[in-house]
């Protein structure tokens, strides 16, 4: 995995990882990021901005919920739905 320095960084990583079987912009509808069995919320959450629609998130890790050592899972909310 490249470097990442956001939660941007790591949710486009991880994308690019998925595809084909998630659509871009869907973090959220498509797919989630787990710490533990905490989910990890994108900014555009708390926004009207909807799927589909870019919404950056700069945060950092440990802002976003990713503290050293964590471990990381995908789940994949509505598989099957990329291109």
């Amino acid at each position: 995995m490249p470097e990442v320095g956001s939660f941007n960084d790591l949710t486009d990583a991880v994308y690019l990882a998925l595809l084909p079987e998630v659509r871009p912009y869907f973090y959220g509808t498509d797919w989630r990021l787990f710490a533990g069995t905490s989910p990890l919320r994108h900014a555009r959450e708390p926004t009207n901005a909807g799927p589909g629609a870019p919404v950056r998130d700069d945060r950092s890790l440990t802002e976003a919920g990713v503290h050293a050592g964590a471990r990381l899972r995908v789940e994949l909310l509505r598989p099957g739905t990329g291109a």
